[in-house]
């Protein structure tokens, strides 16, 4: 059975912490400690200390109580099972703490991929405002572009029918006179092949042998440098002279009298040189023809196709156009033209503005459609670069 221990002794706490002495010490130890504490605390040398009158008290009871063997004995096992329940305690709280930390970390978690969710949902969701907004967008741009193109096509549609009026009133009304319009692109693309020494540098870069043809013959559709013919290998042949660059001219459709200016001034005459070339020395035909054929259109002008005879002291000449928005310009300024379809006389000055709102409008209709036609313009060029590499192969075949 436990020893009783009184209140004071219960109420004292841990005795070997009042002394200052380890659980194992001996009692040897305990009354050395208790020697040692007495001579601070004795109510002898400290009489009217209360302080120290309480400290006395503790150690003695605390030495009373550690020199009791069954006292000691049971306050050991008292200590030991407190500590039990300390450590037990302190392991049960360190494991809530943990399951705590646990579940604080998940809800945290929890609450991020929350967080992650709904922000990717308003990203996805404003992706595709963005992308509706973009489609809306294009498909706008792409009508108002099909609708430019469109207007485009009918206005020059209109302008052809008003030139074919024009030409038809001008031959008085006879049909057989009549101008024949090109059938294709095909039949508006010249065939230019330079010399390999160019004084004058226009056919160094396509810009600027753009501008110089566009100044002098009015506006191009096209204008591509093809790539040199390579030599056969099925015959082997005589080195021929090096050439220069070669470029395929489309003009526009509306500029007719420009193609067959050009087309004039660089035409070889038998007996006589060329009337006025861009750069002396310059071949030129027709793509898909051979040198001197022409397309029909040029036959029905009145102007002649065919190289002259021999006896004529002079080949046709071609003047060059005047810089302006009007596109008879550039067709000869003869006193009997051989182009029937030119005026006689120059352009109003109200004529003059109102085509130049056209081409205002054109080159505006022209920037939107660029865009949708850039492919089929492509397309189209390398069809013509293919045939005019056949049709060169064919003609080195047929030479050899």
């Amino acid at each position: 059975m436990a020893p009783l221990l009184s209140e004071e002794e219960l109420a004292l706490g841990d005795p070997y912490e009042v002394l200052g002495v380890p659980v194992d010490a001996t009692e040897k130890q305990i009354r050395s400690a208790y020697r040692s504490l007495s001579l601070r605390c004795h109510p002898d040398r400290f009489p009217n200390d209360e302080k120290a009158a309480k400290q006395f008290f503790s150690i003695s009871l605390a030495v009373n109580l550690l020199t009791d063997p069954s006292k000691r004995s049971f306050l050991n096992g008292r200590i030991e099972e407190e500590k039990r329940k300390k450590e037990k305690t302190a392991g049960m709280e360190k494991k809530r703490r943990t399951m705590v930390e646990a579940l604080q970390a998940r809800e945290e978690e929890a609450k991020r991929a929350k967080l992650d969710l709904a922000r990717a949902h308003a990203d996805a969701s404003a992706e595709q405002s963005v992308q509706e907004i973009g489609r809306k967008m294009r498909e706008d741009a792409a009508r108002a572009a099909e609708a430019a193109r469109l207007q485009a096509v009918e206005e020059e549609k209109q302008r052809i029918r008003e030139l074919e009026r024009a030409t038809g009133s001008m031959n008085g009304g006879n049909n057989k006179g009549a101008v024949v319009m090109p059938e294709n692109s095909l039949e508006l693309t010249l065939m230019m092949q330079f010399p390999l020494a160019d004084s004058t540098g226009l056919t160094s870069t396509t810009d600027s042998l753009r501008s110089a043809l566009s100044a002098r013959y009015g506006p191009l559709e096209n204008i591509d440098l093809l790539p040199q013919a390579g030599p056969s290998e099925a015959k082997p042949k005589k080195s021929k002279k090096a050439k220069g660059p070669r470029y395929a001219v489309e003009f526009r459709r509306t500029n007719m009298d420009g193609c067959w200016a050009c087309w004039k001034d660089h035409l070889e005459v038998e007996g006589a040189e060329k009337s006025r070339p861009l750069v002396p020395g310059t071949k030129v035909k027709f793509a898909g023809k051979k040198d001197g054929e022409a397309p029909a259109w040029v036959d029905s002008l009145g102007s002649t196709g065919k190289k002259p005879a021999a006896s004529d002291t002079k080949p046709p000449t071609a003047a060059p156009p005047k810089i302006s928005s009007t596109f008879t310009s550039s067709f000869p300024s003869t006193t009997t033209s051989s182009f029937p379809s030119v005026p006689s006389s120059f352009p109003t000055p109200e004529s003059k503005r109102k085509q130049q709102e056209e081409q205002r409008e054109r080159r505006a209709a022209d920037d939107f459609e660029s865009g949708i036609l850039f492919r089929m313009r492509q397309q189209e060029r390398e069809k013509l670069e293919r045939q005019i590499r056949e049709q060169e192969e064919a003609e080195e075949t047929a030479a050899a």
